[in-house]
């Protein structure tokens, strides 16, 4: 029998063969730009986010209204939480898939 370990580790121990699996899934990670916008431009306001992995899990937190965040492929919600100037809270939902690098809109308005 042949097997074919260029893909995987092996270890060869008193005459048994033992193969490693290496996901490669578990060490890929993207970069997901989080973008909040105002009038169709750049918040330029302080902005809270917080990203949620599988709709509860609170996976990371920003503070600026454009940050990078890097994250494995998945399904995610972005919450963006901004304090205007009359002291209101505006606070916007967006869902999203990563299966690569991904850019993320929020419109505060």
């Amino acid at each position: 029998m042949l097997l074919n370990t260029k893909s995987a580790p092996a270890l060869v121990l008193a005459g048994f063969l033992f193969l490693f699996a290496v996901s490669a899934e578990a060490e890929e990670q993207f970069r997901v730009n989080l973008i909040a916008t105002i009038d169709n431009g750049p918040a330029m306001e302080k902005v809270e986010w917080t990203v949620y992995r599988n709709g509860t899990e609170a996976f990371k937190k920003a503070r600026k209204h454009l940050t990078q965040i890097t994250v494995p492929p998945g399904k995610y919600t972005a919450e963006a939480r901004l304090t205007d100037s009359d002291n209101r809270t505006i606070v916007r939902k967006r869902n999203f898939y990563v299966s690569n690098n991904t850019e993320v809109v929020v419109p505060m308005d």
